[in-house]
């Protein structure tokens, strides 16, 4: 039996945990033990030999805290698509799992549960009765959420964010939307239209507007009929202004630190209430910088940016759609070897009620981990430690309308409603200023 061991806390302004790790699976090749079927790891990676009759299961049984709350993670792989590999645990009379079937690595849903007598069990699987594959399993983490939240207004860094409520403190940008319009020196309003040509009528300037302390974002579904209209990718205008959202985005580039977004998400399935950061770049073949698209010719895309999507699902398949879940996400690219979707359960999100949603962005440096984590109303949700971005890229704040991934948008129109939104600069020495291809697509107002 093995006892968790506490890694030191790593420096933040607010930390989840004392990320304790699973035991330090690099360090010991013995940590799986083989239950059934065929499994042998190496190194980090435990690998499960899928087979028609038996079942392939590695477990590891740990000592732990009766009481305490633990959320599990892990990431997998499988060498054909379809095949499901799993990662679980079980904690007294109750056995939670999930599992991933892709053909590069992801994460699973973070497990949490709170630790019914003083062992777990966990372990990992690919069932029976299955066409033959191999899954593979690394990054195996049993984490005690433990926040250790800075007092009302600390941060680090200044800026434009100096201010009196919301913005009371010394915030790098700060705006909590107390004026009558759009902060026209923060923001540039956004008239663009993406998620597939023809999929929506993007996000456009009527449905933007500041009220009561209230930044206002209009998602207009199937059933609205009013005078707005949408647009094409190209720009023109649609003859209605169904699926047509609205949003903003910064006009200053931002990097490593804290970002905190207090809104009310729009409750409606098919709209997507976002909060992403967003760097682009396209590179060519004549391009030095081009990376084959899988012989396509075509154009390649750097593309920096981390995401909270809500509503959001269980795992990759477009199927039980909740605003229990959001999207937290990271990209370098758009090939699927260089982003990560990640699906959390979140709590609901679509209460009527305001929620604080942040998530720490680490790019790296002098010892410290590029990593992304993840929070909601204070309380941790997930790190993610692959394709981390670190070029500085523009914040932006948008409901739009995905193309049937966020559910049919059978409504007529509602509101995304932000309080107030906060940056705090690391300034990591990973963080780059690189130029965008395209750094005024559709933002009203911008000049290159």
């Amino acid at each position: 039996m093995r006892t968790l061991k506490n890694l030191v806390v790593r420096r933040s302004l607010l930390y989840m945990t004392a990320l304790t790790a699973l035991f330090a699976l690099q360090a010991n090749a013995s940590v799986w033990v083989n239950k059934s079927g065929t499994t042998s790891q190496t190194g980090d990676v435990l690998e499960l030999v899928g087979d028609w009759n038996d079942i392939a299961r590695a477990e590891i049984e740990l000592d732990v805290e009766p009481g305490q709350t633990y959320t599990l993670r892990g990431k997998v792989k499988n060498t054909r698509d379809g095949l499901k590999t799993y990662i679980g645990v079980l904690n007294g009379t109750e056995n939670i799992e999930h599992y991933k079937s892709e053909t590069t690595y992801k994460a699973i849903q973070p497990i949490t549960f709170v630790a019914q007598s003083d062992t777990v069990i966990v372990y990992s699987s690919v069932w029976r009765y299955q066409d033959p594959g191999t899954g593979y399993v690394k990054d195996v983490e049993l984490g005690v959420p433990v926040l250790d939240l800075p007092a009302s207004g600390e941060t680090t860094g200044g800026g434009s964010g100096s201010g009196t409520g919301n913005c009371a403190g010394n915030y790098t940008l700060c705006d909590d939307f107390d004026g009558s319009a759009v902060d026209a020196s923060k923001w540039y309003v956004l008239r663009k239209q993406w998620g597939g040509n023809g999929a929506n009528g993007g996000v456009v300037e009527d449905n933007v507007a500041v009220s009561n302390g209230n930044l206002i974002l209009t998602g207009l579904g199937n059933d609205y009929t009013g005078p707005v209209r949408g647009i094409n990718k190209d720009g023109s205008q649609r003859s209605d202004g169904k699926k047509t959202g609205g949003g903003i985005a910064s006009k200053d580039y931002l990097g490593s630190g804290i970002y905190e977004v207090r809104m009310k998400v729009l409750p409606e399935l098919g709209a997507v209430s976002t909060i992403w950061t967003f760097h682009y770049q396209e590179f060519y073949p004549s391009d030095q910088e081009y990376i084959d698209n899988n012989g396509t010719g075509s154009y390649w895309a750097s593309n920096h940016e981390i995401d909270i999507e809500i509503p959001g699902r269980p795992n990759a398949a477009f199927e039980n759609i909740s605003f229990d879940y959001l999207l937290a996400n990271t990209w370098r690219g758009e090939r699927e070897s260089e982003y990560d979707v990640n699906y959390v359960n979140s709590g609901d999100n679509a209460d009527g009620q305001f929620h604080d949603y942040k998530f720490i962005w680490h790019t790296g440096g002098n010892g410290e981990t590029p990593r992304v984590e993840f929070y909601r109303d204070g309380q941790y949700l997930y790190t993610e430690t692959d394709h981390i971005p670190n070029y500085k890229g523009r914040l932006w704040l948008a409901v739009w309308f995905a193309n049937g991934w966020a559910g049919d948008a059978d409504f007529d129109s509602d509101n995304m409603v932000v309080d107030y939104f906060r940056f705090t600069a690391f300034d990591e020495p990973n963080d780059a200023a690189v130029a965008e291809s395209y750094p005024c697509a559709g933002l009203i107002g911008c000049v290159e």
